[in-house]
């Protein structure tokens, strides 16, 4: 993970800058996902206790195909 972040209710946000169009961020995405909320249950803890999770990409094509690439990086 690039940037692992928790606010002030305990909710967790991974930013990730991804260079290269891999084809892979929906797979990825998931699995960060996956992890963040691993972390955050210890053994017999509610799932209640789960806070919001959120998987941010910074990407430096046109992974939509929107014509929308950017010349920022």
């Amino acid at each position: 993970m690039d940037l692992l972040c928790t606010n002030e209710n305990g909710d967790q946000f991974n930013v990730e800058l991804q260079m290269v169009d891999e084809h892979n961020l929906a797979q990825r995405s998931r699995y960060y996902h996956a992890l963040i909320t691993n972390n955050m249950l210890a053994a017999g803890v509610d799932y209640q206790a789960l806070r919001e999770t959120w998987v941010i990409f910074l990407c430096a094509f046109d992974y939509l195909g929107l014509g929308l690439a950017s010349d920022y990086f």
